[in-house]
């Protein structure tokens, strides 16, 4: 089944919407396989800072605790092991401002024809004050590789005649196209 009839870019968003909004949606056109809505460079490296501070916070609490434990317990610890916590770096991250996104999302559909439906009833409508546009997706590569085709060898299984049958055509009489 090709990946690209069930999947919608969903252009010109606002900055209010969110994975949720998009969802709730498209929900009503068929089951939603996955929403994806890029983040802006600085929200991402932003959001991946806040990641780490709090895995890093996390690990601290967890050796306290380790170290509470064994206490109680009566456990001596050696003093070879290092069971100091790791060193956590308290940086500043600005989140006053919420994440922002590309203005973009892409929503894959369980059925292809959820995925026309929708497209179908969303494209130029009105979400946040913003006309959305709303059609399927294509490949991150597919222009960068057929730059140099047709049109018309980009898609498969369509019947579509050579040159030399669209030479010979043109260039036999009209009656003789007639007759056939």
């Amino acid at each position: 089944m090709n990946k690209y009839k069930r999947t919608l870019y969903v252009g010109n968003l606002d900055q209010k919407v969110t994975i949720e909004t998009l969802k709730n949606i498209f929900i009503p056109f068929g089951d939603i396989v996955d929403v994806n809505l890029p983040l802006e460079l600085h929200s991402e490296q932003a959001l991946m800072e806040f990641q780490e501070l709090q895995i890093k916070l996390q690990q601290e609490a967890i050796l306290k605790k380790q170290k509470e434990i064994q206490k109680q317990a009566g456990i001596e610890m050696d003093e070879d092991e290092d069971h100091t916590a790791p060193e956590v770096v308290h940086q500043e991250i600005n989140f006053d401002e919420p994440l922002s996104h590309k203005g973009y999302a892409f929503v894959e559909f369980e059925l292809p024809e959820d995925a026309a439906a929708a497209m179908d009833n969303m494209n130029r409508s009105e979400l946040f004050g913003k006309v959305i546009s709303v059609n399927y997706s294509t490949p991150k590569n597919f222009m960068k590789e057929n730059v140099d085709k047709p049109v018309w060898d980009h898609f498969e299984g369509e019947d579509v005649p050579d040159e030399k049958e669209k030479t010979d055509t043109v260039n036999e009489p009209a009656t003789k196209r007639a007759k056939d």
